[in-house]
């Protein structure tokens, strides 16, 4: 496993996190995934990015991983944090890497995520997640079934022109 480096405080509130969201999808606990959130949620893939505002959004994101999951014959499901570090006292940046196997070999490449995760209303909650990938059929299908990103948004995300 890889060591993770930052603030030790961010890396601890983004591992629970990380960890927290992988057992909702291995366990199929929406109620679980969807405490890892704050909504509006914006994720983007190399395809784009999307913002999802209602818990109904979310809920096809996670459907969609999960049948993605499924599709792939994936048998075990890690993440290794691998950074964390604050960026300011109610906001934290971290990466991490999804790991997926179907039985002994890799099911898919490893897939580098980033993530903002804020402190809103005293609870920590991921706001963004940068999926460093071309998704797949299936993800691309869910990752891109919210609304597309106002100007606005898409100049505080960093993802205008």
């Amino acid at each position: 496993m890889p060591t993770t480096t930052g603030d030790p405080e961010a890396i601890l509130i983004h591992s629970r996190l990380t960890e927290d969201s992988r057992v909702a999808l291995v366990t199929a606990d929406f109620a679980l995934y969807r405490s890892c959130f704050h909504l509006p949620n914006v994720i983007s893939t190399w395809d784009g990015a999307s913002v999802f505002e209602t818990a109904a959004d979310l809920r096809r994101v996670f459907d969609g991983t999960l049948a993605n999951l499924a599709a792939l014959g994936v048998t075990r499901y890690e993440r290794h944090p691998v950074s964390a570090n604050f960026i300011d006292e109610t906001k934290i940046e971290g990466i991490h890497e999804s790991l997926l196997y179907a039985r002994d070999r890799m099911a898919a490449p490893p897939l580098i995520v980033h993530t903002i995760t804020e402190r809103i209303g005293g609870r920590w909650l991921v706001t963004v997640g940068r999926y460093d990938v071309a998704a797949t059929p299936i993800l691309r299908h869910a990752f891109s079934s919210g609304r597309a990103l106002t100007e606005e948004e898409a100049a505080k995300f960093g993802w205008g022109d």
